[in-house]
């Protein structure tokens, strides 16, 4: 059986709650809201994903976390 870090599991949740890369961004506090992670955690996680080329970050009013490319 293939056992995973806790923290990947939350990655995986928090990539899975977000829709396709063209659609709008979603924000942390939504995200963690839908995986039931700390937002401070997860925003830890969001930006190892974004290092690693697996999300978009934008900041500001019009800002929040998409995917980097489709599924």
């Amino acid at each position: 059986m293939l056992s995973l870090s806790t923290t990947t599991g939350y990655a995986i949740r928090a990539l899975s709650c977000l829709g396709p890369p063209d659609g709008p961004p979603m924000l942390v506090k939504d995200i963690a809201a839908q995986s039931d992670v700390s937002k401070f955690y997860l925003a830890k996680i969001i930006s190892r994903l974004s290092q690693a080329g697996l999300v978009k970050c934008k900041r500001g009013y019009t800002g929040g976390v998409q995917l980097a490319r489709p599924a």
